[in-house]
């Protein structure tokens, strides 16, 4: 029974000082401050900013556009509904669907996307060519 106070005794805290823990309260405000900093400029202004540019975009749109949708859908704009918030696309000759505004990804380039696929054609055909290059040296070093 002894055994069971020495062991508590053992574990109280040392008696310190009452001054020494209000050093401590600015300090972990600081750092509670600091977080909600990174976090408001590593989550939520990058989603503000992107959300403006989808809000502008959605709101330069005008008939005939070609758009993307959510679903990879490429279609063309035969009627804006500002009331409903809603497009009427045209998927193909004759076939229209009404989606929402937000739905609406991109405004479709096809000369932007053709170029974007030959120059990705053309870095994959320059890596191609300098593993090749790797490649034969390792194979024949005295060739180098």
């Amino acid at each position: 029974m002894l055994f069971i106070a020495d062991a508590f005794a053992q574990a109280a805290p040392a008696v310190t000082d009452p001054n020494a823990t209000i050093g401590g309260i600015p300090s972990s405000i600081f750092q509670i401050v600091a977080l909600v900093a990174i976090f408001y400029f590593l989550l939520i202004r990058p989603q503000m900013k992107k959300s403006k540019e989808q809000r502008e975009l959605v709101a330069a749109l005008q008939k005939g556009d070609k758009v993307v949708t959510n679903s990879g859908i490429i279609a063309t704009i035969a009627k804006v509904e500002p009331s409903d918030q809603t497009f009427i696309i045209e998927i193909a000759p004759q076939v229209k669907i009404k989606i929402l505004q937000s739905f609406v990804t991109s405004k479709f380039n096809p000369d932007a996307q053709q170029a974007k696929n030959t120059s990705t054609k053309e870095e994959k055909a320059v890596e191609n060519k300098s593993s090749d290059n790797e490649k034969s040296e390792i194979d024949n070093p005295a060739a180098s």
